[in-house]
């Protein structure tokens, strides 16, 4: 398959805004979406959006990071969307600001643009395992990408969504080629799941091989708002008011 029948996605890797708590982030994120998706410029280009809340949780994965607050996944109606939806007069005048409320900084500043690779078919659950990985210099983006596709997938065995996202634009400062999804039900699944063999040493040995493992970031998140509503209590639990 090549390259542009994978679906183009945004991943946001965000810090909230510092005068802001974390639940007032939590809060505060759902409302900019609410109004990003109130926008008749930019909310037909979005096919399916979901906003992942660091859970700064290291007794799932000891190297999470407690340094960024949440992930943001934007898949795109078209590939053209990631450009023009930072232009439209109304995302100048009035998303710009309110991201300003929400964000350490302007989202275009931590966005990566990238090819979508499900390798495990499954829905969304209500809690995902995020990677942000560097590839080892030895192995070119289109090796990485299929050899990480390869393991994510093999790890995965089919029992939930899986998905490698090739990095293929990226801002200053985010040197990442892939960020990965693995997605789970519970927190107690996640951490059974990466204390098993499975995950801990032949997922995690395949990826030293591919992988800078020292620029690896790792979140533990929580499901913070998704439109469309993946199941009927997240249409209930992050409805507006």
């Amino acid at each position: 398959m090549t390259e542009s029948a994978h679906a183009t996605k945004l991943a946001y890797l965000a810090k909230r805004n510092p005068a802001l708590s974390v639940p007032e982030f939590a809060a505060r994120w759902r409302q900019h979406s609410l109004l990003a998706g109130s926008m008749p410029a930019i909310r037909p280009g979005i096919a399916q959006t979901a906003h992942c809340l660091n859970l700064y949780d290291r007794s799932v994965f000891a190297r999470a990071t407690l340094e960024y607050d949440g992930v943001n996944f934007l898949t795109l109606t078209d590939p053209g969307v990631a450009l023009t939806m930072w232009q439209p007069d109304e995302a100048m005048e009035l998303l710009q600001p309110d991201e300003l409320e929400t964000f350490s900084t302007y989202a275009r500043h931590f966005t990566l643009t990238t090819h979508e690779h499900v390798v495990s078919e499954g829905k969304m659950q209500h809690y995902c395992l995020i990677f942000f990985l560097k590839r080892d210099r030895g192995f070119t983006l289109e090796a990485f990408t299929r050899a990480l596709a390869e393991a994510h997938g093999v790890m995965a065995d089919g029992a939930r969504r899986a998905v490698v996202n090739a990095v293929f634009d990226r801002p200053p400062g985010y040197n990442f080629d892939a960020v990965t999804e693995l997605w789970f039900e519970s927190e107690d699944e996640v951490r059974e799941f990466t204390r098993a063999r499975t995950f801990a040493d032949a997922y995690l040995g395949r990826r030293a091989e591919l992988c800078d493992e020292m620029r690896t970031v790792a979140m533990m998140t929580k499901l913070n708002h998704a439109r469309p509503p993946i199941d009927e209590r997240t249409a209930a639990e992050y409805r507006p008011g």
